[in-house]
């Protein structure tokens, strides 16, 4: 059987879908700037947002408990690093995605560029052929052309 305090621990404190940034708190916000220094001010917000949900969540779930027990504290912040563990983790797939993506993409112009010079140097040698063919077509003595082009008999 559930209480009217259980069903509300459940629910979120706050529903909005406004898209505008929380507030997160100075003492989360130095934690996620020493956790998460290379990321984007957007994704420490959000991160800063979620730390913060999460401990109100926490603070929420023991004070509809009554009398604060270890247990329920230890529970609670267990919960609360398992959740950022979940979430540090997706944040680290999402990078070795990204960084695996821009090596696939650098690897592909790297190929496509040679291919692009194998090209261009066989152009270059059939052209070089084909100037010194025409060249020594030009450049042949005329004894040789008459030699080989009978006189026309009439």
């Amino acid at each position: 059987m559930t209480t009217d305090a259980d069903k509300q621990t459940n629910l979120p404190a706050e529903s909005s879908s406004d898209d505008s940034i929380t507030p997160v708190t100075d003492e989360t916000r130095a934690m996620v700037e020493r956790q998460m220094p290379h990321e984007s001010d957007e994704v420490k917000q959000k991160f800063g947002e979620l730390i913060d949900a999460i401990k109100k969540q926490a603070t929420t779930e023991m004070e509809s408990a009554g009398e604060l027990s270890r247990e329920t504290y230890v529970e609670a912040v267990e919960r609360a690093k398992t959740t950022l563990q979940r979430a540090q983790d997706f944040f680290q797939e999402q990078e070795a995605a990204l960084e695996k993506t821009a090596r696939d993409m650098q690897d592909e112009a790297t190929q496509t560029w040679e291919t692009f010079v194998a090209n261009l140097t066989s152009m270059g040698n059939r052209l070089d052929r084909a100037i010194n063919a025409a060249w020594s077509i030009l450049t042949e003595p005329e004894d040789t052309q008459k030699d080989e082009d009978p006189p026309a008999q009439t």
